[in-house]
């Protein structure tokens, strides 16, 4: 017996057609429709041809699985997971994120070394404390224009050092806070989108893998890819990339694995 599920809306409506089909092509012997736990699951089974062949092949189901697909996709009668549905998952995932991002900054001692300190700090210190530069994020030396930037001059300046990404902030102490709680806000947000994302691709009622992969994917390039960028135009170092590519990986699968258990069945 070959068996598969097919996510649809309405389970007649969706049906109704694959029945035709199967009828014309004359490999149809029956199509049960099965409400599963949510209702909105049909398991379609026992697709056998009426010459008497015990079973069909993988790839016909495969492509019996696609026609189908893409009939709910033209009629519309593909089920999404609304996403108030989902607000438990959100929540959750991001107190779970919170809890797992601050353990491994402030117990494991995997980013203790990610900015060490400059060769004689304080002369540093002393220098650039009467220049006053303001808060804001510079490069050194800085070449006002492509003009500028093949001069003889400039290359110079490259060649003599330093060569610098600079962030500057003011001279307040750093309040550990808003910063936290703005942290918290980043995991809600980013949960609402792996919440919308997934709902859109998986049915209310999906297994546990099921919601997991979608999950953990869109997880991942939140939390993760746009991080790439940083070492390719900014010179951020390739070990502090991998470091938080790293990271982002804990959290997606800590998002996934929250989605996974308390998806709606």
């Amino acid at each position: 017996m070959q068996r598969f599920c097919l996510d649809a809306g309405n389970d007649a409506g969706v049906l109704a057609p694959v029945r035709g089909i199967g009828q014309r092509s004359g490999i149809y012997q029956y199509l049960r429709g099965n409400k599963h736990e949510s209702g909105a699951t049909a398991i379609v089974e026992n697709y056998l041809p009426t010459a008497g062949v015990k079973w069909i092949s993988p790839i016909f189901m495969r492509l019996f699985e696609i026609l189908i697909t893409i009939y709910t996709i033209i009629t519309r009668r593909v089920i999404v997971t609304p996403l108030h549905t989902l607000w438990l998952p959100i929540v959750l995932s991001s107190v779970a994120v919170f809890i797992v991002s601050s353990f491994i900054h402030t117990v494991l001692p995997w980013h203790k070394s990610d900015y060490p300190k400059v060769p004689d700090e304080d002369k540093v210190r002393d220098a650039l404390r009467p220049l006053a530069i303001p808060p804001g994020e510079y490069m050194l030396p800085r070449a006002m224009g492509a003009k500028e930037l093949n001069s003889p001059e400039f290359k110079k300046k490259i060649d003599e050092g330093p060569v610098v990404m600079l962030t500057v902030r003011a001279n307040k102490p750093i309040p550990m806070g808003p910063r936290l709680v703005s942290w918290f806000v980043y995991s809600i947000v980013i949960g609402v989108f792996v919440a919308y994302v997934t709902g859109r691709a998986v049915p209310h009622g999906a297994m546990y893998l099921h919601v997991f992969r979608f999950a953990g994917a869109t997880a991942f390039i939140a939390y993760v890819v746009a991080l790439w960028e940083l070492p390719i135009w900014y010179w951020r170092s390739m070990s502090l990339t991998i470091k938080a590519t790293v990271d982002g990986l804990i959290y997606a699968l800590v998002t996934a694995g929250v989605f996974g258990w308390l998806w709606p069945r």
